[in-house]
């Protein structure tokens, strides 16, 4: 482990800071991140890590984690046990499958899984009461979470680039959706079955572009509790 890394973390501890970023090699996650207890926002965007490991759940207060442009292909099933987790970024990495218990991350706004191998998304998302946006395009997904309809707040829906060819009867429930982009995959956009099909289509391409950016940008650097 790099000794830039560990003094990172040492000096992240000390401070009592809330914000980690960590921008070095770093293919596994040093033991020593478990001290900081008070930590609500890790981006680890870009550094080839090719493993979670199960004590992630340890960062009980972790409210955005950021690990886009990674080498992972799976995910721990104690990551489910974040239950303050906000906001997930796992775009461009190598996973073929979620936890099947991500409902149980109950405060889950927006989770980013893009430029993937995932076949599916786990029913178990729709558990998800607070999720707003999930960016799943470019991936090998063949139908949605039977139960997305119970994401009652799910206004965004990116899942174009992949291999679906039918919706979930439950789309039409979601009564806050704003925009699903689902172009480019085998079934006709006429197949879609939501409450209000005229104002669903998808967003201009400028939004589309800023939401992408939004999805991988880390939060600015939250300062240390006084």
């Amino acid at each position: 482990m790099s000794i830039d890394v560990e003094r990172e973390v040492e000096r992240a501890k000390n401070q009592g800071s809330t914000f980690l970023e960590l921008t070095q090699e770093l293919p596994h996650l040093p033991q020593s991140l478990k001290s900081i207890r008070d930590l609500q926002c890790l981006s680890l965007n870009g550094v080839r890590l090719m493993q979670v490991p199960a004590w992630i759940k340890h960062l009980s207060m972790l409210e955005s984690l950021y690990l886009n442009d990674n080498l992972l292909t799976s995910l721990p099933e104690e990551i489910c046990e974040l239950s303050k987790l906000k906001h997930l970024f796992l775009t461009n990495n190598k996973l073929k499958s979620l936890p099947a218990n991500m409902g149980k991350l109950a405060n889950l706004r927006m989770l980013a899984v893009s430029k993937n191998q995932l076949s599916e998304l786990p029913d178990s998302i729709g558990c998800c009461a607070k999720l707003e946006a999930i960016f799943a395009y470019s991936n090998q997904l063949t139908s949605l979470p039977h139960y997305i309809g119970a994401c009652s707040e799910l206004k965004t829906i990116f899942a174009n680039h992949n291999q679906i060819t039918s919706v979930p009867a439950s789309l039409s429930q979601l009564s806050k959706l704003q925009a699903i982009h689902i172009e480019h995959n085998p079934m006709p956009l006429s197949f879609i079955n939501v409450s209000d099909p005229q104002q669903i289509v998808k967003l201009a391409s400028s939004d589309e572009e800023n939401l992408r950016r939004e999805s991988q940008r880390p939060p600015p650097q939250t300062q240390p509790n006084a």
